[in-house]
């Protein structure tokens, strides 16, 4: 009898393990992820390091702002089965939608836009354009890393 729920408290023990680490990387850790591929869909548009603490703080945001939206605005309780479900259809829509733009990067906007709107550099309309890209120019050759 003493063996039977010596096991049934291991597996208790285990199971909390495991919800602690899913409950960690979907907290912090998976709308984030989600969100940088939507802003940075190109896997080396930025670094690993960049994207996965990007990650991180987006994610600590959006989890925020979801659970406010379903407590406020779609008043709903906040029970922690509602904000995973709400985690998790966050996470699955922008998926859909990082898998949409490379879709669309893909067969339609390389003919139409050859460059993401973000990508797009913007310029001052004053003509010190020149004498500040020399002035970085500068910098960069001065620089000993």
């Amino acid at each position: 009898m003493l063996l039977g729920g010596s096991i049934i408290e291991f597996i208790a023990i285990l199971l909390a393990f495991f919800r602690a680490i899913f409950g960690f990387f979907l907290i912090l850790f998976i709308p984030g992820y989600t969100l940088t591929l939507v802003l940075y869909p190109g896997k080396t548009e930025i670094s690993v390091i960049e994207r996965t603490g990007l990650s991180i703080v987006m994610s600590m945001g959006s989890v925020l702002l979801i659970v406010l939206f379903i407590d406020e605005v779609l008043a709903f309780n906040t029970t922690p089965v509602n904000i995973v479900c709400a985690v998790l259809i966050f996470s699955f829509l922008a998926l859909c939608v990082w898998k949409t733009e490379l879709i669309l990067k893909k067969n339609f906007m390389q003919n139409v836009f050859p460059l993401r709107p973000s990508a797009v550099i913007i310029r001052s309309k004053s003509g010190d354009t020149d004498s500040r890209e020399k002035e970085s120019e500068e910098e960069g050759n001065n620089d000993d890393f």
